[in-house]
């Protein structure tokens, strides 16, 4: 593009209206391209990209602005993905959002599918992959859980760590009941032993006994010269 070209571009501030176009696009990838672009300069294309301009609008006009939330820059992931490398759930997730965005804009293309666009071969490049994204979200649950589903391997490992785990609290609940009854049974005959002995009369003692502990009465007897004890 020559110099007189850009003075023209700078004097129209054609850089401020990019920048207010991409400030509505769904993602950073669309975002770039708005801010890159630049004015046809053949006369077929400049009445190409007036026409799908035109008939967006139309289409929109009619059957509503299809939704592009969702729309993530996955481009790094899947090249590596083709190259054989491994995705981390966070970005196979990332994968689904577009799969699902993208499925539902051919979907809203449906709607009005008996109606010609010179939009046509856009919609068609769009490829949804419906299977997997069920998949993904089938098998991850968020960036950092993975679904007991994602493997019968896995569901098993889990089940077998849940089960034990389920073994140990109920064994480390029935030795915590086995200390609180110990602790509560001495506590008592403590104090029932206690009172017997201050006792003057064997009446007395298990009278006192039998107030102070709620364990079957234990027999007493003189253990001195008016005193008695279990």
């Amino acid at each position: 593009m020559s110099e007189t070209v850009q003075r023209h571009l700078k004097a129209l501030e054609l850089d401020k209206i990019l920048h207010l176009l991409a400030e509505e696009t769904a993602c950073d990838a669309a975002a770039e391209l708005a801010v890159n672009l630049r004015p046809a300069t053949s006369l077929s294309q400049v009445k190409r990209l007036l026409t799908e301009t035109d008939e967006a609008h139309t289409m929109m006009a009619r059957f509503g602005a299809p939704s592009f939330g969702g729309l993530k820059d996955v481009s790094n992931s899947l090249r590596r993905a083709e190259a054989g490398g491994t995705l981390n759930m966070g970005e196979l997730l990332r994968i689904s959002m577009v799969l699902r965005t993208l499925r539902g804009i051919v979907d809203w293309r449906s709607k009005s599918e008996g109606v010609k666009s010179i939009l046509d071969d856009r919609f068609d490049a769009i490829m949804p992959n419906k299977y997997l994204e069920e998949r993904i979200n089938h098998a991850i649950l968020s960036e950092e859980e993975m679904a007991d589903s994602a493997s019968p391997q896995l569901a098993t490992i889990r089940r077998k760590i849940r089960s034990a785990s389920s073994r140990a609290r109920e064994q480390l609940e029935k030795w915590c009941v086995l200390l609180r009854r110990r602790s509560t049974y001495r506590t008592r005959s403590s104090r029932c032993v206690t009172a017997a002995l201050l006792c003057p009369s064997k009446q007395n003692a298990e009278v006192t006994c039998r107030d102070w502990c709620t364990t079957p009465l234990l027999p007493v007897r003189r253990c001195s010269s008016n005193r008695w004890r279990l």
